[in-house]
């Protein structure tokens, strides 16, 4: 097995945490990042087992300096980088804009878009060096264009996402044809994404909410078993991958029509 080297941002918890304990199950190195030491000592207790697979990188994708150490890591450690996915992103709790802070307005959108746009930039820089590599943004709620009240803000930034990885595939593919750029879609992931965003609300709201959850959210080892390998198999171009297909989304719209026919 030709062995690849994934830096993944946002990789000590979720998704990113189960394709990165993915990658490295088939043999692959990883570097994981996490905002914090905290959430960097987390994920090594949990990843024990590949410990000379991996390195960590704690900082904040907003920050230039965490994407240039990220690089590095990987480049010290593993001597290359051959996929780099920009994973991390904040959720946004199910509420009005009116009533969103200033503050989070400002995390949320740098995270999920600037933190985006360094990563790419910083991926970039090091891929034409050695001719080759890969790109992946994570894609959510609104990337497709689709609205709903209460996520304005989370729905805004993976719209953002999606526009911004198009065109930055329109801007390298004719000079760098070798380069793999792309979106991931994982669908509705069963994280802590889910649970934070009915903080507050009422017992009614919330119960129906995890009731759809339960329907259409999937585990994040699902998800990564079976996204991590189309990962791997991927050639040069723009790519588009998704985790649910047609009949898995009919499969749970129609338990969820029994679901819904009961309660009534």
């Amino acid at each position: 097995m030709n062995k690849k080297v994934i830096v993944i941002t946002g990789s000590t918890r979720g998704l990113g945490l189960a394709m990165a304990r993915e990658f490295l199950r088939l043999g692959h190195n990883v570097v994981i990042n996490g905002r914090s030491e905290y959430s960097i000592q987390q994920a090594k207790e949990k990843l024990s087992n590949f410990k000379n697979q991996i390195s960590f990188v704690a900082g904040s994708v907003s920050e230039p300096g965490t994407h240039e150490k990220l690089l590095q890591t990987a480049l010290d450690k593993f001597s290359t980088v051959d996929i780099w996915i920009n994973n991390a992103a904040i959720p946004q709790e199910y509420d009005y804009l009116i009533n969103v802070t200033d503050q989070t307005i400002i995390d949320i959108t740098q995270t999920n878009i600037t933190g985006v746009i360094l990563g790419t930039k910083k991926a970039l820089d090091r891929f034409i060096i050695q001719h080759k590599g890969a790109i992946w943004n994570i894609n959510g709620f609104g990337s497709n264009g689709d609205m709903k009240p209460r996520l304005t803000v989370y729905g805004t930034t993976k719209r953002a996402v999606d526009y911004f990885t198009r065109s930055v595939y329109k801007e390298v593919k004719e000079k760098y044809p070798w380069l793999t750029v792309g979106t991931i879609n994982p669908g509705m992931v069963n994280t802590d994404f889910l649970t934070k965003s009915l903080e507050g609300l009422d017992k009614k709201t919330i119960e129906q909410n995890m009731a759809f959850n339960n329907i259409f959210a999937s585990d994040p080892d699902d998800v990564a078993k079976k996204i991590v390998p189309q990962i791997l198999s991927t050639g040069h171009g723009f790519h588009q991958l998704r985790y649910m297909t047609l009949p898995m989304v009919l499969t749970r719209l129609y338990k969820a029509r029994k679901i819904l026919k009961n309660m009534d």
